[in-house]
């Protein structure tokens, strides 16, 4: 019997280097998400204690009325380009119409509190529903990810790693819970962020040996992160899975 064409491609230690690759960006999004979860619901959290406390708001006051598009003005720069007639953001001439604000006063304020969180000020609107941001914490995390491939996802454990970890860099506060400087370029995060698109982007879903040891050596590094990471449970966890993976 003819041994099959894949066999090879199975058997190559590149292969095997590409899965096991595949599997510490895997275990360290596992060890990074609950973190990133609780940072991002405490920022919502605050948002809209300050929103009651600056607007003379009550205290626990939400709002489920206002859609995206509704507080995003039509156009926007880097969001919507209805200034030349054709908008792709709003959905049609009738949300593309609606009257700007939010009639409760928290709406437009939590866009504002995001944007004035957000690293580059420039968060991914598109992602984003509006309407949960008072209920679901990841709605606001996804303001904070790349401006698309996002906005059907619903929770962290639905975000890929390259989301996860854009929205540490994003998000500003992130710093004080990073020693590493977030806003650099060659950032242990930013390198994180690099080794997974290298991985999901492998034309021959192939890593060289030397590049594995690297993406290992990077990946705990960043669970190592001396602020919170090096002595956080689920960071622990994701090392002790990526040391196991790498010697077998």
């Amino acid at each position: 019997m003819a041994t099959p064409l894949y066999s090879s491609k199975l058997s190559g230690s590149k292969s095997k280097n590409w899965i096991k690759a595949g599997l510490a960006v895997l275990f360290t999004k596992e060890g990074i998400e609950p973190f990133v979860y609780d940072e991002i619901k405490q920022f919502q959290q605050k948002c809209l204690k300050d929103i009651s406390n600056n607007n003379g708001i009550p205290a626990g006051s939400t709002c489920f009325s206002c859609c995206t598009e509704n507080v995003i003005v039509c156009p926007t720069n880097k969001i919507c380009n209805g200034g030349r007639g054709k908008c792709k953001f709003h959905r049609n001439a009738a949300t593309q119409y609606l009257p700007f604000g939010c009639p409760n006063k928290i709406c437009n304020n939590f866009k504002n509190e995001i944007q004035n969180a957000h690293r580059f000020h420039c968060p991914s609107f598109k992602n984003t529903d509006a309407t949960q941001w008072c209920t679901n914490p990841w709605e606001v995390a996804k303001c904070f990810m790349p401006p698309d491939g996002y906005k059907d996802v619903t929770s962290a454990a639905e975000t890929d790693f390259n989301g996860i970890i854009s929205v540490i860099i994003n998000y500003k506060a992130f710093q004080s819970k990073v020693q590493d400087d977030l806003s650099k370029t060659c950032s242990i995060f930013a390198q994180g962020r690099e080794i997974g698109k290298a991985v999901r982007h492998s034309p021959q879903l192939e890593v060289e040996d030397t590049d594995l040891q690297q993406y290992f050596t990077d990946l705990l590094n960043l669970l190592s992160d001396p602020a919170y990471l090096s002595t956080n449970t689920d960071a622990k966890n994701a090392k002790t899975k990526l040391l196991q993976c790498l010697v077998k």
